[in-house]
């Protein structure tokens, strides 16, 4: 029952997302005699990113994050740094989707510098799945296999993740608001009692235009989850706090303060972080 249900979802996700997609603006033109071979950019892209997840405002030397409840660094959370690298396969008839195979993986910057490999997984993404006037719809689909030792351990044979980004750019202005929705759904093998088998986080965003290459922030995370043997509980509740800073077309710097909203709020638990996105293709 759980593998069909895992095939299901799987099977529907890929059919929405695989949809040509819709758009106000979509044309024709006449096919020219002598068609021009694509080069590889318009074949492939390759796509590098990184969050820092760092220490307390109040602290940034130190080299854990810290404890939400007694705002001081904890052993049990070193400052991390989380790592994507992805090949986006695109679709020559249908360039807003791509397939692309991720790899991700953890550094710990201090300590014992220790280098941990995570599942990697498959993703299919629409770029434009609606598109009209200033709306815009993304949305992927994630199959993530439970293949490392960590995952194993948990019995987790895998999840499929679904994300979708709607934003809007408010005419006459330099506001964009947007929400991107996350869900994950995790299917075991065994015992599971006390593990999330869905997760579901809504972040609305709005930004606001500095200047044609830098944007200023203010997102706010809602994160609820399912375990096993219980039922749905908030588990983070965050407002964060940036700049997205475009240095050239294809690297991207987005510092970041990371308040929280459920725990005690105050500077000692608040944090720095920030992404840094570069297009290597």
């Amino acid at each position: 029952m759980k593998n069909k249900i895992f095939l299901g979802l799987l099977v529907l996700g890929f059919a929405i997302v695989w949809t040509p997609g819709y758009s106000d603006t979509q044309t024709t033109t006449a096919a020219t005699s002598e068609a021009k071979a694509p080069s590889i950019k318009d074949t492939m892209s390759i796509t590098y990113v990184n969050q820092f997840f760092g220490p307390a405002v109040t602290d940034p030397f130190s080299g854990m994050q810290p404890d939400v409840n007694l705002g001081r660094g904890s052993q049990d959370a070193p400052l991390g740094l989380t790592n994507w690298l992805g090949i986006a396969f695109k679709l020559n008839q249908y360039p807003n989707i791509a397939l692309e195979p991720v790899i991700k993986f953890e550094l710990l910057p201090v300590g014992e510098h220790d280098f941990t490999m995570k599942d990697p997984y498959l993703k299919l993404k629409h770029t434009k799945l609606v598109n009209i006037g200033n709306f815009n719809l993304y949305a992927d689909l994630r199959l993530v296999p439970g293949v490392t030792t960590a995952s194993r351990t948990k019995n987790l044979v895998g999840s499929v993740i679904s994300k979708q980004v709607a934003s809007y750019d408010i005419p006459d202005t330099k506001f964009c608001i947007s929400s991107t929705t996350v869900v994950v759904a995790s299917f075991y093998s065994g015992y599971a009692v006390g593990k999330p088998d869905l997760i579901v986080d809504v972040s609305p965003n709005v930004s606001y235009s500095l200047l044609p290459n830098l944007r200023v922030d203010l997102s706010y995370a809602l994160e609820t989850a399912h375990v096993r043997g219980a039922t749905f509980s908030n588990q983070d509740i965050t407002l964060d706090s940036g700049i997205t800073w475009d240095i050239t077309p294809t690297v991207q710097f987005q510092p970041y303060l990371d308040f929280k909203l459920n725990k005690r709020v105050a500077l000692d638990t608040t944090t720095v972080g920030f992404f840094f996105t570069a297009k290597l293709l």
